[in-house]
């Protein structure tokens, strides 16, 4: 099974506060000059994220939610 998103950290303060969100993996592009991984995606973006349930990572369904929230075309079509 390949893994159709990433998943990113939102910063927080000695662990408390923080957040996984994932994004979709067109989302991202590898940037020598940065060392890693860069993106586009807005906070808004990663506000109005689909939440994440238990069996999320196997949802087509939360995956086309995910891709329309941050824009990007769907990979399986």
């Amino acid at each position: 099974m390949w893994l159709a998103a990433a998943v990113g950290l939102a910063c927080g303060v000695l662990g408390f506060g923080e957040e996984h969100y994932p994004v979709p993996w067109a989302a991202l592009r590898h940037d020598v000059a940065q060392g890693g991984y860069v993106t586009d995606v807005t906070p808004e973006q990663l506000q109005s994220a689909p939440g994440r349930d238990d069996g999320w990572y196997g949802s087509r369904h939360w995956e086309m939610r995910t891709h329309d929230n941050y824009g990007i075309p769907y990979y399986w079509i």
